[in-house]
């Protein structure tokens, strides 16, 4: 986070300096058909490739923590709104506040929404003295009200989202 904000720091000074014309966004949990759900290790992607495979999601904290999880043609419609229409020099947080739920919540509806896969929700807490919690637990989501005001709001929701990845998912593995 910290590299994130000396870029955003860097862009602005830029700005100020050069008149080099730079927007920034702020991008929070995106997640589409296309992500990697096999190396990728996020806690979302994991869920999802637990469902398509067909196991149990196994959570691995007492899943408190809050995350805001924007669907990718959302965030490509936010990045082109910021782009388009917004201020140089300026940050626009990119996430959907709506979507803000714990990783828990999250792991309960992908569960639901394949009730015929008969997945449950287990619980192993790590132990080992190599794996660190993340930090941020219950941030509050962030505040979009900068790119709502050029007129973005987000489509899609989690569990509609969520559902379109895992479709997509089942629907390569079964060729």
């Amino acid at each position: 986070s910290e590299a994130k904000r000396c870029d955003e720091a860097l862009c602005r000074a830029y700005f100020s300096e050069y008149g080099l014309p730079v927007k920034s966004a702020r991008i929070y949990h995106s997640y589409g058909p296309t992500m990697d759900i096999v190396n990728d290790k996020r806690a979302f992607s994991e869920f999802v490739r637990n469902v398509v495979d067909g196991k149990n999601i196994v959570l691995k904290s007492d899943g408190t923590a809050k995350r805001e999880f924007c669907y990718i043609s959302d965030t490509i419609s936010g990045m082109y709104k910021i782009l388009l229409d917004g201020q140089n020099g300026e940050a626009y947080n990119l996430g959907n506040e709506a979507e803000w739920i714990s990783v828990k919540e999250l792991a309960e509806t992908l569960i639901s929404l394949y009730p015929e896969k008969c997945l449950r929700l287990d619980f192993q807490l790590r132990d080992d003295a190599g794996y660190r919690l993340s930090p941020e637990t219950n941030t509050r989501p962030a505040s979009t009200g900068k790119l709502r005001a050029l007129g973005w709001n987000p489509q899609i929701g989690v569990r509609e989202g969520f559902r379109r990845v895992i479709d997509y998912f089942d629907n390569r593995s079964a060729k």
